[in-house]
């Protein structure tokens, strides 16, 4: 598959898989115990066990996906492996469907062909790829169908398909089959069981399959309670069962009854484990074939730049712009509400603060509108980052972790792709309400009303992602609009006591983005370029001159500009700020180590 481009992009393909003595802690709590065992290339094989043996821990070890805590020894082809170049050769398929939903099956296949195998192949072979995997993976008449209205076994096929496009020797998918039927799940382990005759190292952990999907395993490993007690063949088990005194019964799925066996008598768990050296044996399966030609793949010397990705950070920064951003207009329903949620605060905010903004008489009315724009964009942007982002971290991380981009494009094509509906929906906002309040139509002053409102926009999304980087959905929606308060209550603390402000607050408050933009918003329609305003409905108005309303708030003598400056100096230390936050996020042994803990700690309130 790919032969026209394997050459060029991977390393070849037969890769042999050993680990011992592989233990592995969590909280405390010890999950695997010392296993052994191996997987080889053409096969495909089956780590089996009831819920909380420990197969998911013990495949995220050996893909390195869980580093922290893990001993023993893992080898490719007889030798020590090395994750730099592991990662090369492998790809982790996890168990939930993660798919580009507005994206057609075509499209999501040439956006992975073309961050996979870089613009030196050409979009003829490309498509010829694609299409030879699609048809392999069962997914060719669906190429025009979108991802959304795929069905539950197409979009695993889907996943599998996106990964096979860099024709990578090993594939691990954690429980493929969950949530399918049984037609379903058997049509989904025979399409992964062609994959592996094609000479890939294809291993799956599943919990309990039929006894035909059973027998499509070439190779199963069983643990209970994170030991191994069965390692071999899938149609010698029987055998097995029978030589240890603990015979299968006539017609009941051997897969069934080892499950049954694991929770019976420890003793019998023992027996199974102790027969079975704890995986040192295998029943039916000698235990490698090491070509010479393969031998080296491990340790093979790549250049730089594929030591990290296959293309570079401007192609990965083009192809997922162009990406999001047609995933973002295809949205059509959120596009709509968000639309619609725009143009109804607009028309309230507008209607509440009606011409107000050339009255003297109105001038403190009109600070409380400023107000009311601040906290419009603040708490729409932050919680909107919040509410999406947790969703799209753990395609990210599929797709980060098997090497289709860096961090970087990734993080400045999300940037770049969220402006335009930032500026579009921000602008529908910003007319309304500037011309319903009788701000007045100057040039000068709009402009910098809009760049202000739309820092508050960058600043607070950024916010949000930041919260969302560390926070699941439920704690970062209950964390952000108190981050939100506080930066307000911050910012509006201290409002007119100017230089008499105590010196502790006064820096405390300017630690607030909230102080600079709303300072921002007065000094723009206030600065010491305005007249005198007209007084519309009063004999005296206090603030016929802006001046006085300035220095009411404290801000007589402060500079627009100045509020600018610091406000993008915020927006990139936020930006830094979420980089590096998403990319301990994306850290294996940072991420691992910080989940053990918490739970570790939450086991002992």
């Amino acid at each position: 598959m790919g032969a026209d481009v394997e050459e060029e992009t991977i390393p070849p393909s037969c890769v042999d898989i050993e680990f011992q003595d592989l233990s592995y802690k969590a909280g405390g709590k010890t999950i695997l115990h010392g296993l052994n065992g191996f997987f080889k290339s053409g096969q495909i094989s089956g780590i089996l066990g009831p819920s909380g043996a420990g197969k998911s821990s013990m495949m995220d070890i050996l893909i390195g996906y869980k580093t922290a805590g893990v001993s023993g020894n893992i080898l490719t082809n007889g030798r020590k492996r090395e994750m730099c170049n592991f990662n090369k050769i492998s790809c982790y398929i996890q168990q939930k469907e993660l798919v580009q939903p507005h994206l057609y099956v075509d499209e999501a296949m040439h956006v992975a062909a073309c961050l996979k195998l870089g613009p030196i192949v050409t979009k003829e072979k490309r498509t010829l790829i694609i299409n030879e995997i699609l048809e392999t993976i069962g997914l060719l008449e669906c190429r025009r169908t979108k991802s959304e209205r795929l069905s539950g076994g197409q979009k695993k096929r889907l996943s599998i398909a996106l990964e096979l496009i860099s024709n990578p020797p090993v594939l691990f998918l954690d429980e493929p089959t969950t949530g399918l039927d049984v037609v379903a799940a058997t049509q989904c382990i025979k399409h992964l069981s062609s994959v592996a005759a094609q000479g890939r190292t294809v291993v799956c952990t599943i919990h309990q399959p039929s006894a035909l999907i059973f027998s499509i395993f070439q190779h199963v490993y069983f643990l209970t309670d994170g030991f191994c007690v069965y390692q071999g063949q899938a149609d010698r088990i029987v055998d097995f069962l029978a030589s240890v005194n603990l015979p299968c019964p006539q017609y009941n799925n051997p897969a069934d009854y080892v499950v049954e066996l694991s929770h019976g008598s420890p003793m019998q768990v023992a027996v199974l484990s102790d027969t079975i050296q704890n995986g040192r044996r295998s029943i039916g399966i000698n235990a490698f074939c090491q070509p010479s030609s393969t031998l080296q793949l491990a340790d093979r010397n790549l250049p730089d730049g594929f030591a990290k990705f296959p293309t570079s950070t401007w192609y990965q920064f083009q192809v997922l712009v162009r990406r999001m951003l047609l995933q973002t207009s295809r949205s059509k329903a959120m596009l709509r509400m968000m639309l619609i949620y725009h143009l109804l605060c607009s028309l309230l905010l507008g209607g509440i603060f009606q011409d107000i903004g050339n009255d003297a008489g109105k001038a403190y009315e009109n600070v409380k509108f400023f107000a009311s724009v601040t906290v419009f964009f603040l708490y729409f942007h932050i919680m909107a980052a919040v509410i999406v982002f947790p969703g799209e971290i753990e395609l990210l991380r599929r797709e980060y972790f098997n090497r289709w981009y860096g961090l970087k494009p990734y993080f400045f094509a999300a940037t770049v792709a969220r402006l335009p509906a930032q500026l579009v929906l921000g602008l529908v906002f910003m007319v309304i309400t500037y011309y319903m309040t009788g701000q007045p139509l100057e040039a000068s002053r709009f402009a910098p009303f809009v760049i202000i409102c739309l820092l508050n926009a960058a600043i607070s999304e950024t916010l949000g992602l930041l919260i969302g980087s560390f926070l699941p959905l439920t704690q970062g929606a209950a964390v952000a609009p108190s981050v939100a308060c506080f930066n307000f209550m911050l910012a509006m603390y201290g409002i007119g006591f100017g230089p008499e402000m105590e010196p502790f607050w006064a820096t405390l408050q300017s630690c607030s983005y909230i102080k600079y933009i709303f300072t921002g918003y007065v000094l723009d329609m206030y600065g010491p370029d305005r007249g005198v305003l007209p007084c519309k409905d009063d004999v005296y108005c206090h603030f016929r001159r802006p001046s006085e309303l300035l220095k009411m708030l404290g801000l007589l003598g402060s500079d627009l500009s100045v509020q600018i400056v610091v406000l993008t100096a915020f927006l990139v230390f936020y930006k830094s700020l979420s980089y590096f936050a998403l990319k301990l996020r994306l850290t294996p042994e940072y991420w691992s180590t910080v989940v053990n803990n918490l739970n570790f700690l939450g086991r002992n309130s």
